[in-house]
């Protein structure tokens, strides 16, 4: 399975915009797009961790848009903090293959679609010791 690096962090902000803030004004990051999210009741707000970079990690601050969102579910429980980690693979069905061949569960039976059109997958908690994986395909 090829990883090709850290695709993003996903943060889920008790104080949505203080973060935002902190992001972009103390720390001068770059804006990089935001996007909802429908399908997981997230707006997607993504700032660049490394200005010299195309392939930079991004940091994906994750608002709920909705009470029975996911991520206002983890917020509630955990009071923010860092909600996933996404990898970046070149084929995400072969990498969905393999770690099924070997006994992972996946949080859905097949990728979906991501910000910026990319594929994604969640990798269930349980395989990891309870840290939430996700991959994504970039297309």
């Amino acid at each position: 399975m090829n990883i090709q690096g850290i695709e993003h962090i996903g943060i889920a902000s008790r104080d949505p915009q203080k973060t935002l803030w902190f992001f972009a004004t103390a720390l001068q990051l770059k804006l990089v797009g935001e996007e909802e999210v429908a399908s997981q009741q997230v707006n997607t707000i993504c700032y660049a961790s490394d200005s010299n970079s195309a392939n930079s990690a991004l940091l994906e601050v994750l608002v709920p848009t909705a009470d029975s969102s996911v991520v206002k579910k983890f917020i509630d429980r955990h009071g923010g903090g860092i909600h996933h980690l996404a990898l970046r693979v070149a084929d995400i069905d072969h990498a969905v293959n393999q770690l099924k061949a070997k006994g992972v569960r996946f949080v859905s039976d097949s990728p979906q679609v991501g910000i910026n059109n990319t594929r994604v997958i969640f990798v269930h908690p349980s395989a990891c010791g309870g840290l939430l994986i996700e991959l994504v395909e970039r297309t």
